[in-house]
């Protein structure tokens, strides 16, 4: 499961890791520079200017990723047992 970089702008290398202009932060205008996406090989992601927040995360994923697939995302990222995480109530979301 990972992003659709085809989706994605400004994506680039940079000391190892891929970059892109994340599509949340773009939404209100932010992240003209294109650093704020940082993109894991194992599928991973996150924004460095709301890192650990998942509704960000989610708008990031109806914005760029595979929307059959955010329901296994969800469940890793709140099941993983973060600060603040809680285990998924209803198996039955679909995303919008």
């Amino acid at each position: 499961m990972s992003l659709d970089q085809e989706k994605l702008e400004c994506v680039h290398e940079s000391g190892g890791r891929t970059l892109a202009r994340c599509p949340a932060c773009a939404v209100s205008g932010h992240d003209r520079r294109g650093v704020h996406l940082i993109l894991y090989p194992d599928g991973r992601f996150g924004c460095a200017a709301y890192p650990g927040d998942s509704e960000h995360r989610r708008i990031i994923w109806r914005l760029a990723g595979g929307a059959n697939e955010w329901k296994t995302h969800d469940r890793l990222v709140r099941g993983s047992g973060a600060r603040g995480s809680s285990p998924i109530s209803r198996t039955d979301r679909t995303s919008s």
